[in-house]
C-alpha cells in the first residue's frame, strides 16, 4: 500500500520543505517507510513499544479497583481454577446447568483461562486482586502480539498509535477489573495470527513446515481453549489456504489435525461445546437486532465512550477510512487478514446471545489497521497524510480524556464485595447445610463464595414448569435479589414468590436479598 508523489518543480519542492514544520517533515519521512518480512524493527521502536507497555501496565495497576461486578462468569472460571490447583475433578464446581437457561452458562467453561488462574489460586487462594493482575499481564502480552502481527504492514508511527489507542482504551480499562477470559483470549488470538501470517510468507515456503504447523495448531487450540470463538482462526486458515493454493495443502491439513486432536482431548476430559449446539439457530430477527448492537457497541469501543459528541463522528470517519483501506487491500490480494474479521463477525451476528462489547475486542486492531491504510490511500502527499494522522490522534486523545474524566476509580460499589452481599453469603455458609441446593440468578458466584450447589431459575409463565425444575435439582432454597440486578427478572421472581407464598418460608432478608426455604417439592 502507498501512494505516488506528484511531480513538482524543483524549486517548489524545496520551498515546501522549508515552509512545513520540522516535526511534520520527520513524521512524513517515517510514514514513508514500510517494514517488510526481513527488516528488523528499529531500536527506537522497540524502546517505544516497551515504554508503551510499561505505561499501560503501570496505569492499569495503579487504578485497579477493589471488588468484582455481579456478572458471575468469573465464579465458574475460579471454581475450575480451584479444582486444577487442588487436583479435584474439573467439572465438580457446584454450579448446576439449566438446559432451559442456556445463555447463562454451559456446565463448564473452556480450561485454558482457569489453567492460567490456577497458579494464582494455589499461591494466594481466592485473591481477586491477584487474579486481576494476571488478567492485566495477559493484556500486556496481547499488545506485543498485536504489534508483531501488524508490524510488517505499517510504518512505525502507525504501530505506536495502534498500541496507544488500544492500550489506553477506556472500555478495556474497565474490562481489566473483571476476571474473565477476553483479554487472555486476545493474546492467543493475535499470536496465532502472527504465526499464520509468518508461515504463509513467500520466503518461508521452502522451510520445514512441521514446526510451524505444530506451533500454529497449539496457539489456535489455546485461543479456542480460552474462548470457543477461537475456532474461527482454524476456519480462516483453511479458507485462506484453499483460496491461495486452490486446494488444501499438507500444511493446512497438519494444522487442522493438530488443532482437532487437542480439541478432542479437551472435549473428552474437560469441556465440550455441545451445550452451545442448541443456540445454533439462524433467525432474521436475531441478525437484525445484533447488527444494530454490533454497530453500537463497536462505535462505543472505538471512541472509548458510551455517549458524547465524539462517538458518532469519530466512528463515521474511522469506518469510512476502514472501508477504503479494506477495499484497497482486497484489490491487491485477499490475505488471512481480510478473511478473519469477516468470519469472526458472523457468529456474533447470527447467534442468539446479545453482542457485548468485550466480544468485539479482537476486531478493534483490524479496524484501526484498515483505517490507517485508508488514511494512506486517500492522502495525496506525505504531508497531508501526516496531518490527517495527527488529527485522528488528537480526536482520540480528546475522546479518551473526556471518558476518563467521568469514570469511577473507587471500589466497585454494586457487586460481590458489597456489605449486603457479604452478609448474605455469610448467612448461607453458617446457617445452611452443605447438601442444600439454591435457585439463584447468579449461581456461579454463590457456588464460589458459599460452597453450596446452585442453579439459575429460568423465566417461565408456567409455575408448574418451574416447580418441576426445582424438584429436578432438589432445590431447598430460592433467592430473590440482588435488588439492583435485572429488574425484569427480579419482578418475574417476585411474582412467582407472591403466587406461591404457601410453599415458601422467608428465612433471611436484608436490603438487597430475600432467602426463602422451600417447604415441599
Amino acid at each position: 500500500m502507498g501512494y505516488e508523489m506528484k511531480s513538482l518543480p524543483q524549486e517548489g519542492r524545496a520551498e515546501g520543505r522549508e515552509a512545513r514544520p520540522r516535526g511534520i517533515a520527520l513524521l512524513s519521512l517515517a510514514m514513508g517507510q514500510y517494514s517488510d518480512s526481513s527488516a528488523r524493527v528499529a531500536g527506537t521502536v522497540r524502546i517505544l513499544l516497551l515504554l508503551i507497555i510499561l505505561a499501560v501496565g503501570g496505569f492499569f495497576l495503579m487504578t485497579l479497583r477493589e471488588g468484582q461486578a455481579w456478572g458471575d462468569d468469573f465464579g465458574l472460571y475460579i471454581l475450575h481454577a480451584k479444582n486444577i490447583a487442588q487436583g479435584n475433578n474439573y467439572k465438580q464446581t457446584g454450579y448446576i446447568y439449566n438446559p432451559d437457561f442456556v445463555l447463562i452458562a454451559p456446565q463448564t467453561y473452556p480450561p485454558v483461562f482457569p489453567l492460567l488462574l490456577s497458579p494464582i489460586y494455589k499461591l494466594w487462594g481466592l485473591n481477586l486482586e491477584a487474579m486481576k493482575v494476571g488478567v492485566i499481564g495477559a493484556f500486556l502480552l496481547s499488545l506485543i502480539a498485536i504489534f508483531t502481527a501488524f508490524k510488517r504492514f505499517l510504518p512505525w508511527p502507525y504501530l505506536v498509535a495502534l498500541l496507544v489507542i488500544i492500550g489506553f482504551n477506556p472500555t478495556i480499562w474497565q474490562i481489566k477489573d473483571a476476571i474473565i477470559s477476553d483479554l487472555p483470549f486476545l493474546s492467543f488470538l493475535f499470536l496465532s495470527i502472527f504465526l499464520i501470517d509468518r508461515a504463509y510468507q513467500h520466503d518461508r515456503l521452502d522451510s520445514p513446515r512441521t514446526l510451524d504447523a505444530s506451533l500454529i495448531g497449539l496457539t489456535i487450540y489455546l485461543a479456542y481453549g480460552t474462548r470457543s470463538l477461537g475456532l474461527v482462526l482454524l476456519l480462516c486458515l483453511l479458507a485462506y489456504d484453499l483460496l491461495k493454493n486452490r486446494r488444501p495443502t499438507a500444511f493446512a491439513i497438519k494444522v487442522a489435525v493438530i488443532t482437532g486432536a487437542l480439541i478432542a482431548l479437551q472435549s473428552l476430559f474437560l469441556h465440550s461445546d455441545r451445550a452451545y449446539a442448541g443456540q445454533l439457530s439462524v433467525r432474521l430477527s436475531h441478525t437484525l437486532s445484533h447488527t444494530w448492537e454490533f454497530t453500537s457497541e463497536l462505535s462505543g469501543l472505538m471512541a472509548g465512550v458510551t455517549e458524547g459528541a465524539f462517538r458518532l463522528p469519530l466512528f463515521a470517519v474511522m469506518s469510512g477510512l476502514a472501508i477504503i483501506g479494506y477495499g484497497a487491500r482486497i484489490r491487491q490480494q485477499i490475505t488471512y487478514f481480510e478473511i478473519f474479521p469477516v468470519l469472526y463477525s458472523i457468529p456474533l451476528l447470527i447467534l442468539p446471545q446479545p453482542v457485548e462489547v468485550r466480544y468485539l475486542l479482537p476486531l478493534m486492531p483490524f479496524y484501526l489497521f484498515y483505517a490507517f491504510l485508508g488514511i494512506r490511500a486517500v492522502s495525496q502527499t506525505k504531508e497531508r497524510e501526516s496531518l490527517a494522522f495527527l488529527a485522528i490522534l488528537v480526536v482520540f486523545l480528546v475522546a479518551y480524556s473526556a471518558q476518563y474524566a467521568r469514570l469511577d476509580y473507587g471500589p466497585i460499589r454494586e457487586g460481590i464485595t458489597k456489605t449486603e452481599t457479604q452478609q448474605f453469603f455469610d448467612y448461607i455458609r453458617k446457617e445452611t447445610r452443605e447438601a442444600d441446593v439454591f435457585a439463584f440468578r447468579k449461581p456461579k458466584a454463590l457456588a464460589l463464595f458459599t460452597g453450596r450447589r446452585a442453579s439459575a431459575l429460568h423465566q417461565d409463565p408456567d409455575d408448574q414448569a418451574l416447580w418441576k425444575y426445582l424438584r429436578q435439582i432438589n432445590a431447598t432454597y430460592l433467592v430473590w435479589g440482588p435488588r439492583q440486578l435485572e429488574p425484569d427478572y427480579q419482578e418475574f421472581l417476585r411474582s412467582f414468590i407472591t403466587r406461591n407464598q404457601d410453599r415458601l418460608q422467608e428465612t433471611y432478608a436484608n436490603a438487597d436479598f430475600r432467602l426463602y426455604k422451600i417447604k415441599d417439592l
